[in-house]
């Protein structure tokens, strides 16, 4: 409801797309990151994220309509890069909810071969798991939760990917 609320009243902010960088850009220098985690939509509230990020973190799950929803996001980040945020870039892209049904690995197959070519898809990908669910009704983090969990512990990969990513961005801008 808050934000449906704040979704609404950015309709009618002036600097709409910029509100949130306003917020944001005093803080950068304190911390290493900030993510935002943005609905599935691309309303106000999306828009205003990637008009503040450095990078776009692309989660899918390995549904059909997800990767479909891909395209469309993709032609969000473009239009945002052109507009609102020219230093826009795509991170990485991470696979969610997977499971071991051939289903799954045939769409996980489908978005690393389909975009794997223009930017980086994490090789480690994060399992369907009824953890989440609990660990999110119990308001803690997988971590807290579950620790040992293959949830916990794929997450816990991806923070390593994500150092060699940062890695080379630095090394990149060097």
């Amino acid at each position: 409801e808050d934000l449906a609320n704040l979704e609404f009243d950015l309709v009618n902010a002036t600097m709409r797309e910029s509100v949130l960088r306003k917020i944001l850009d005093p803080l950068k220098d304190q911390y290493d990151y900030i993510f935002i985690d943005c609905p599935p939509s691309f309303g106000m509230l999306t828009v205003n994220a990637m008009a503040a990020a450095d990078y776009v973190l692309i989660t899918c799950q390995t549904e059909f309509l997800s990767s479909r929803a891909m395209e469309k996001l993709l032609r969000t980040i473009i239009k945002i890069k052109n507009s609102a945020n020219p230093a826009l870039d795509i991170y990485s892209v991470l696979l969610t909810m997977t499971s071991h049904t051939k289903f799954s690995q045939f769409n996980i197959e489908q978005v690393r071969k389909q975009y794997g070519s223009n930017f980086r898809v994490f090789q480690t990908s994060i399992p369907r798991s009824i953890k989440c669910a609990e660990a999110t009704c119990m308001a803690q983090s997988i971590f807290k939760y579950e620790k040992d969990s293959v949830v916990a512990l794929a997450y816990q990969m991806v923070v390593s990917e994500m150092r060699l990513i940062d890695n080379e961005l630095e090394a990149s801008h060097e």
